[in-house]
């Protein structure tokens, strides 16, 4: 959820670290995360194991993911993992996680955006010029 997210970029300190001679953006060392969420929530994560049960739920949730593998499983150890709205997005909106597309195929996604950038130049574009101030046009 956004909320989980928000309370996880305050408490992770996501920076850019250094791995074989590879730079990786924002991302956190597993254990440090572990002890960061120990200290964040002491009540529920009163071992390391709860900790780490705790980290792979996020990840079956897909809030955070391995920088290289997203099949590694969070574990204690010097892996680096990153929260998910900091992951390189291959979409277009990267607060939103699409596991079901409501599209069947490919021609019913075409008709569905063409409806959308229909229904956009139809509220946004300007009448003297006809060019649509995006900025202007809420759906």
């Amino acid at each position: 959820s956004l909320q989980m997210i928000e309370t996880l970029k305050l408490i992770l300190n996501c920076d850019d670290l250094r791995y074989n001679m590879t730079v990786y953006k924002r991302c956190f060392k597993a254990d440090d995360a572990i002890n960061a969420l120990q200290v964040a929530f002491p009540e529920e994560l009163t071992t390391r194991d709860k900790a780490i049960a705790f980290g792979r739920m996020l990840q079956r949730a897909r809030l955070l993911t391995h920088v290289c593998d997203p099949k590694k499983a969070f574990s204690e150890g010097y892996f680096f993992f990153r929260l998910q709205c900091y992951h390189q997005p291959e979409i277009l909106n990267s607060s939103q996680i699409y596991q079901n597309f409501p599209e069947k195929d490919a021609m019913d996604l075409v008709i569905t955006l063409t409806s959308l950038l229909t229904e956009v130049e139809k509220t946004g574009a300007s009448p003297e010029t006809g060019l649509v101030d995006y900025r202007a046009a809420h759906l």
